[in-house]
């Protein structure tokens, strides 16, 4: 296993989204995109160190997988906290808060939400079935060598996916009676929300707020 490789997949987890249009929805499905496909490169990267440290019963060998495994869990958390800045700076941290930042999406952008939220639903899912892989598939002895790294992943799942629960919510309300259609929004905040707390109970995670 080359660290070349290793470290393209961090850097690449935190790489700027590419231009668009600026705004709030899109600001939102840049960063979920750019952490979409960082984090899909970090759990290739994972999910084949795991498979040869089952194959594998040289230490130097097994050593040098799980540092594979660590620093892309450690790539993981980084750019999870950067998607949760980078939408806080446009929800909660907008002027007039997260009920000002809803007000006035158009169709398009509803829409631009909506699938933004859907995809969110799919990276908290392949992450969490990153972090179970390492309780099925390692030993407790290389569990312990990455577990701080899987417990920095699993912490800010929850700061990530909070915000993007709220403030679909919000655009739901904001759009209550008027004439924009947000067909399909809640049906993608409703399952953001089950598989969020389907990952809080099998992942150990506080209950949300």
């Amino acid at each position: 296993m080359k660290f070349l490789s290793l470290l393209t997949f961090v850097s690449f987890a935190l790489a700027a989204p590419s231009p668009r249009q600026q705004t709030v929805a899109g600001v939102i499905a840049d960063s979920v995109s750019t952490l979409q496909v960082a984090t899909q490169a970090n759990i290739v990267e994972i999910t084949q160190a795991v498979a040869a440290i089952d194959e594998n019963t040289e230490a130097d060998v097994v050593a040098e997988l799980t540092a594979v495994v660590r620093a892309n869990f450690e790539a993981i958390a980084q750019a999870l906290v950067q998607a949760t800045t980078s939408i806080g700076a446009v929800t909660s941290g907008a002027v007039g808060g997260v009920s000002g930042a809803a007000l006035g999406f158009t169709r398009q952008q509803v829409d631009e939400l909506k699938v933004a939220i859907e995809t969110t639903t799919e990276v908290i899912a392949d992450i969490g079935a990153a972090v179970t892989l390492t309780v099925t598939d390692l030993t407790p002895a290389v569990q312990a060598f990455v577990a701080s790294e899987v417990s920095a992943v699993r912490t800010e799942l929850n700061p990530f996916v909070d915000p993007l629960v709220i403030f679909g919510t919000a655009v739901q309300a904001a759009t209550v009676g008027a004439s924009v259609a947000i067909s399909g929004l809640n049906a993608a905040v409703t399952q953001l929300i089950t598989v969020r707390n389907s990952l809080t109970a099998s992942l150990g995670l506080p209950l949300p707020l």
